[in-house]
């Protein structure tokens, strides 16, 4: 293709995400979708069960292999967490070091500069599972106060922390942890986390008419579940309703064929990001994602339509055929040309479909086990 000459007249800047329209929308959604308590509760505990495992779960190499990296996971954590002290002034104000964005320098007038990434990822994740699965008490308490002194370093609603384009990237630390503990809020301590996570997931999104079908992979791999955890944890059940059945719509429309360069599914069933195919990353994890959504979705009122479970099942079953010897054509991996083989990192994608339907899918689960069954992905996945 070194002939091949495009001109690109790039006027939606649908990578650049326009938050203050996003946060200034007005949630006015038509047909509004009803549901019941035992609707939310049902999708709710979907997401518990993938967060801490169902009771019922067997026992074989790949689940001992979890849950023994997982205590380690969460020791890491716990033991880095130590480090932070619980420490408020008279007038409540939390006292901690300086906090920042990404791309801060990693020394700032001779101190080390700590990022709110580092706390996301190191340290919230694991203290929200110590306290679900292991009842630690001190673990929900330092949640509470890591809480608080974001929000007094800045992360908050409206706030622009220098680099927020990249920033909602790095924060699943930050969503995740809050869905696990936020029946533990104070209910202004609710209000106030909520409201950031509708500002850092750029929820208002939702509420908007679509000019076309498609989504940036980045907005569905790292906000496709922070927007359902905003939206399942809203308190007031009109408000909740208006919420989910905007996020429903959008997941149709974001999880439908995208034209021209746009992402993510394209109408031959492969992916776009950043204008072109893009399999060693970006659209494989929105994939995982929006099959993650379908499933945790299904059988409920905000259940995704059959056309977008028809996409996901398409794409998951076209990206196997990509994945011939299980590693993509290098012509596919856009500027990570060693990330060909990574079939294995979207496996539970196939059992999500699979599972979203009235009737388990027999077509994703022969794939499922033709997959797994493969000697090189069984030892990938076992070491």
């Amino acid at each position: 293709m070194t002939d091949a000459q495009y001109t690109v007249n790039r006027t939606d800047f649908s990578l650049i995400p326009n938050f203050m329209l996003y946060r200034n929308t007005v949630p006015a959604v038509n047909n509004v979708i009803l549901s019941s308590e035992n609707d939310i509760n049902a999708i709710s505990n979907r997401l518990y069960d993938w967060y801490l495992g169902a009771d019922n779960m067997p026992s074989n190499d790949w689940v001992d292999i979890r849950a023994k990296e997982e205590v380690k996971f969460v020791e890491s954590g716990v033991k880095a967490g130590n480090k932070l002290k619980i420490r408020y002034a008279k007038d409540s104000t939390p006292v901690g070091y300086p906090l920042f964005p990404m791309r801060t320098p990693d020394v700032i007038d001779g101190e080390k500069a700590i990022q709110f990434r580092t706390i996301n990822e190191k340290v919230l994740i694991p203290l929200a599972l110590d306290y679900k699965k292991n009842g630690n008490q001190k673990s929900l308490e330092k949640i509470k106060y890591i809480y608080d002194w974001f929000n007094d370093q800045g992360w908050a609603d409206g706030s622009g922390l220098g680099s927020l384009t990249f920033e909602k990237l790095r924060s699943a630390g930050y969503f995740h942890s809050f869905f696990l503990v936020k029946d533990k809020l104070s209910p202004e301590v609710l209000e106030r986390e909520l409201n950031a996570i509708h500002w850092f997931s750029l929820f208002g999104i939702a509420y908007q008419e679509p000019t076309h079908a498609g989504e940036v992979a980045d907005n569905l791999r790292a906000l496709a579940i922070p927007k359902l955890i905003y939206a399942l944890s809203i308190p007031d059940e009109k408000e909740r309703e208006v919420a989910m059945t905007a996020f429903k719509r959008y997941m149709d429309n974001a999880l439908a064929i995208a034209p021209g360069f746009f992402g993510t599914i394209k109408a031959d069933f492969s992916g776009y990001h950043h204008r072109g195919p893009y399999h060693s990353a970006y659209y494989t994890h929105a994939l995982y994602a929006g099959s993650l959504i379908a499933y945790l979705l299904h059988d409920s009122p905000y259940a995704l339509s059959d056309e977008t479970v028809a996409n996901l099942k398409k794409g998951l079953l076209t990206f196997r055929f990509f994945s011939a010897n299980l590693d993509v054509p290098a012509g596919t991996t856009g500027r990570f040309p060693h990330g060909q083989q990574v079939l294995e990192s979207i496996l539970p994608a196939f059992a999500y479909i699979a599972l979203s339907t009235d009737e388990p899918d027999q077509e994703l689960v022969a794939a499922f086990k033709a997959i797994v069954s493969d000697k090189t992905i069984r030892l990938s996945l076992t070491t």
